[in-house]
């Protein structure tokens, strides 16, 4: 995993207990000293708590610190519950889409933390119906931002592992996975078993392709988007400033099939 990668995992926690430390500390030198009065006290640590939750609020700004806490709880959340409502209610509209034959192609895209239920529906559709994406239209999956591996890896989420392992040699469906090195909250262009030990042969899918925001966006606007790691992390279902190798719209609302539009992708 990257720097950013592993940052998004453990950054909420460390930031947490190193702010319980120090407002312990503050509580313990301010209301030890025996010379002070009760209204100094009393202020002085209404001072280090403002002081603390500043350095919270600049790391909140720099890192997005909220949105990696809620990252975390869905990293629990889904090992112990699996999402089984959402992933059938998916599961049912992706069959029914299949079989209405009123469509030349199907593309289930995740982003982020959606990946997963992604990945997850488009191999139990596939179990559920032997003839799914046999029929007229061509039926393939879009990840952005996976956090696929994440999951997989630090969970061990046995369901999803099962998952993947059966869609990595499927031949029915295609499955394009977009990263970007700079973007913390993804695996960048490793397969999301890696963590379990796939590497010993090349799987057939996903294939993997580098989402180059610093080639769709002017170095001013990629610069502005280091700056702000969240919002570089939903660029990908975002419009580019620039015409380039990677447009969103294109690839769900164009006039090519998906494959045919990243021939090169492994």
């Amino acid at each position: 995993m990257g720097r950013w990668t592993m940052l998004t995992i453990f950054l909420p926690v460390l930031v947490g207990l190193i702010q319980l430390l120090l407002v312990i500390l503050s509580a313990y030198v301010v209301f030890s000293e025996p010379t002070w009065h009760w209204g100094l006290k009393v202020g002085a640590f209404g001072a280090f708590i403002g002081l603390i939750w500043w350095s919270r609020m600049t790391i909140e700004k720099r890192v997005s610190l909220d949105w990696l806490t809620r990252t975390g709880r869905f990293f629990t959340y889904h090992k112990y519950s699996n999402l089984p409502e959402i992933k059938a209610t998916f599961r049912r509209q992706l069959l029914a889409l299949d079989q209405s034959d009123e469509y030349e192609e199907i593309i289930l895209v995740g982003h982020s933390m959606g990946t997963v239920l992604a990945a997850q529906v488009m191999d139990e559709a596939l179990q559920a119906d032997v003839d799914f994406a046999n029929r007229n239209a061509e039926v393939n999956l879009l990840t952005l931002g996976s956090v696929i591996g994440m999951i997989a890896g630090v969970n061990s989420n046995k369901a999803l592992i099962e998952s993947l392992r059966r869609l990595k040699d499927e031949t029915r469906i295609d499955w394009i996975e977009f990263s970007a090195k700079a973007d913390g909250a993804n695996v960048y262009m490793k397969h999301p078993l890696c963590l379990q030990g796939a590497g010993q042969e090349k799987p057939r899918l996903p294939r993997f392709q580098p989402a180059r925001f610093f080639k769709s966006n002017s170095p001013e606007v990629y610069k502005a988007l280091l700056d702000d790691r969240l919002r570089l992390h939903f660029q990908y279902v975002l419009a580019q400033e620039l015409a380039g190798e990677y447009d969103y719209f294109n690839m769900i609302t164009g006039a090519h099939f998906l494959r045919d539009l990243f021939p090169e992708a492994e």
